[in-house]
């Protein structure tokens, strides 16, 4: 397991860092919260793709203050949303 390490200026546990790593190596095509769950968990089963949810939550309040986000794309059937990291860009008066 990675140790505990700095991702956009904030610290995050290791198995967090595990989380960010697999979306940022997804890119602009995102990747589904299954298909996180069977890169980073063992057992690699869907039942694990609400705790990849709830991590990713976590992550998002933690880079938040950075001005980024893991942004969760349209629903679609039968499958979760993609995920994919961007930048917030302030609007301007």
């Amino acid at each position: 397991m990675l140790p505990s390490a700095q991702r956009l200026g904030v610290i995050l546990g290791p198995f967090k860092v595990m989380i960010f790593d697999v979306i940022k190596a997804a890119g602009a095509a995102g990747i589904t919260a299954g298909e996180i769950a069977s890169q980073v968990y063992a057992s690699g089963v869907d039942k694990e793709a609400q705790k990849v949810r709830s991590h990713i939550s976590q992550i998002n309040r933690l880079i938040a203050s950075k001005g980024y986000h893991i942004d969760i794309g349209p629903r679609r059937r039968a499958s979760l949303p993609g995920r994919r990291i961007l930048r917030r860009t302030r609007r301007r008066e």
